[in-house]
């Protein structure tokens, strides 16, 4: 008996990495009405939307999936037997999480002998979308699904992302990222700079226009490293971007002189649901231990 990775829509993976692996993707919801809600990865593509909020200047609503949603994939592994592994984005900013265990309670009334592990990464966006590539990863090189959840357990707190938006309008007002909007004040013309740790938002700073805020995003990527002595070499890397490729790439080529890491950082695309919070302009640099790197003492 095999087992079978599954993640919701707030990994950002792309559609051609999921279907070379096999991977199975639980999806979110998007709605520009606050009526019709889509699902990312099948109602609307990413490109899609960018061009929507972008041109018509639209301040989306999120939800996350639905109970019924987990409840279908589930049924359909527990029918063939396969062992299930899924990991969520974090639990501080979704009820993805909890909508999965809600569905396992039931699906392990009707199926008693189902093997189903959920996993809160305490990440999300690219950085999620890290995790599970290098989960698949490890899979593919025969690690048996008990082994990989140790793996998940003792990584996920190694995981930071900074990250700018282009301002705090939509973040001030959704749900539950309306905590990370008051961690600053909000005035016109600031560009915040955060960062995610361990499932929670921390302010980093604020500067006047977009050029100092990928500095200061870059200098405190390279603090972190400064101040804990840890070297950048033993981390994967992921740069997230929304509209602008170029940005992405010229600041994977400023991270990868800075901390000497050339040809190992990835570039991954901001997707639907975290982007409907940041708006077409977030940015940012993600990074965790490697696996081969973990050691009694996690960060």
């Amino acid at each position: 008996m095999g087992y079978v990775i599954i993640s919701d829509g707030g990994c950002d993976l792309e559609q051609k990495y999921l279907l070379d692996n096999n991977l199975v993707i639980v999806p979110c919801y998007v709605s520009f009405d606050g009526n019709t809600y889509l699902r990312n990865y099948v109602d609307i593509s990413v490109e899609e939307f960018y061009n929507k909020i972008k041109e018509e200047n639209i301040f989306p609503r999120t939800s996350l999936p639905a109970v019924h949603d987990y409840y279908v994939v589930f049924e359909q592994l527990a029918k063939t037997g396969d062992k299930v592994l899924c990991i969520c984005m974090t639990s501080n900013l979704s009820g993805s999480y909890q909508s999965a265990i809600n569905a396992k309670d039931m699906i392990l009334e009707k199926y008693q002998d189902a093997i189903i592990h959920i996993i809160d990464s305490r990440v999300n966006t690219v950085l999620q979308g890290l995790l599970i590539q290098e989960c698949v990863r490890l899979k593919k090189s025969g690690m048996e699904i008990e082994t990989l959840i140790q793996y998940i357990e003792g990584v996920k707190n190694t995981g930071r992302i900074y990250f700018a938006i282009g301002n705090m309008k939509l973040l001030s007002k959704g749900g539950r990222t309306q905590n990370l909007a008051r961690l600053v004040n909000i005035k016109v013309g600031i560009k915040p700079v955060l960062m995610l740790r361990d499932g929670e938002h921390h302010f980093v700073g604020m500067t006047r226009n977009r050029q100092k805020s990928i500095i200061k995003l870059l200098d405190a990527v390279c603090d972190y490293f400064k101040n804990t002595k840890k070297s950048p070499k033993e981390y994967l890397w992921v740069v997230g971007y929304g509209l602008d490729i170029e940005e992405a790439n010229i600041l994977k080529e400023k991270l990868e002189e800075m901390l000497d890491i050339k040809s190992i950082v990835k570039i991954q695309r901001i997707g639907v649901i975290i982007a409907s919070h940041t708006g077409p302009h977030p940015i940012g640099v993600a990074f965790m231990k490697k696996s081969d790197m973990l050691g009694g003492n996690n960060e």
